[in-house]
C-alpha cells in the first residue's frame, strides 16, 4: 500500500488499525528482504561448488596475460578441438 492510499484510509479507521498496517508492511519488506539474501547466498555457495568441480576444463580455459601496445590485457586460450595443421588443409587434400 502506498502512502496515498494510507492517507485515505486515516479518514475512516481507527489509529491502532492504521499502525497495526504500517506495521505489517515494515515487517512484509524485512522478510522478503532476508528471503532474497537467503537467495542470494545460495547462488554464491553454488557457484563456488561448481568452480571446483570442473579442475580440467578451468586449467585449459585459463585465461593469460598479453602484452599489447605496452599494455597487460586478458585473452582467453583459444583451445580448438581439431589440430592446426586440419584446419590448413584444402578440399583437395583431403579428397587425395
Amino acid at each position: 500500500m502506498s502512502e496515498r492510499k494510507i492517507n485515505i484510509l486515516t479518514l475512516f479507521t481507527p489509529e491502532k488499525v492504521i499502525s497495526s498496517l504500517k506495521y505489517n508492511l515494515r515487517t512484509a519488506c524485512i522478510i522478503r528482504k532476508l528471503e532474497m539474501q537467503k537467495i542470494k547466498e545460495k547462488k554464491q555457495k553454488l557457484r563456488k561448488n561448481t568452480g571446483r568441480k570442473n579442475t580440467q576444463k578451468t586449467k585449459e580455459l585459463r585465461r593469460e596475460w598479453t602484452y599489447k601496445n605496452g599494455r597487460k590485457k586478458w585473452e582467453k586460450k583459444t583451445h580448438h578441438s581439431c589440430p592446426k595443421n586440419l584446419l590448413s588443409l584444402n578440399e583437395s587434400d583431403i579428397l587425395k
